[in-house]
């Protein structure tokens, strides 16, 4: 019984195919009975031009808006201190048309007695800073931080910058 039902379930399939495609041949004789010569034309020019799959890139609309506003970015991170206190400076980088005044960046380490993919190894601490950095330019940040024995300084990320319009960037 499950071999005729798994045959059936083929044969229809088969069927709907077939039947498909023949009307889409029966479509294309129909057109070219009743076209005109350059009607008929546009079609095998159509019909020889190779299909091409529009790529699809799940960032389009991140770098539209980043074309639109510029970015921001962070470089030359660096770490100064003795065993414990720590100082951070980076340098921000403002590629847009508007002036930052404040931004808040994320410091993070991990404890170095831990596997590194651990997740709960990370130590993250937040610091807001008070700038002014206009449009187009770039400026070094420093900050402080303690951290643990067994921490190590591991990066310096931007969570959000504050515009002088009051507009804000999440990252």
């Amino acid at each position: 019984m499950k071999y005729y039902t798994k045959l059936t379930g083929v044969l229809i399939f088969t069927f709907i195919s077939t039947s498909f495609i023949s009307c889409d041949e029966v479509r294309k004789q129909v057109v070219k009975s009743l076209a005109t010569d350059e009607e008929k034309k546009a079609l095998e020019q159509s019909e020889t031009k190779k299909e091409e799959i529009p790529h699809f890139d799940p960032y389009a609309i991140k770098k539209a808006k980043d074309a639109m506003t510029g970015t921001v970015t962070i470089s030359n991170a660096q770490k100064n201190g003795d065993g414990r206190n720590y100082q951070i400076s980076a340098d921000i980088n403002n590629n847009t048309n508007k002036d930052i005044i404040k931004i808040i960046v994320t410091i993070s380490s991990y404890d170095t007695s831990r596997d590194m993919f651990d997740t709960s190894a990370y130590n993250y601490d937040k610091k807001t800073i008070d700038v002014s950095i206009s449009s187009y330019s770039s400026r070094k940040i420093n900050c402080s931080t303690i951290l643990g024995t067994e921490y190590s300084f591991d990066k310096i990320m931007l969570d959000r910058v504050v515009f002088s319009d009051g507009e804000i960037m999440d990252f």
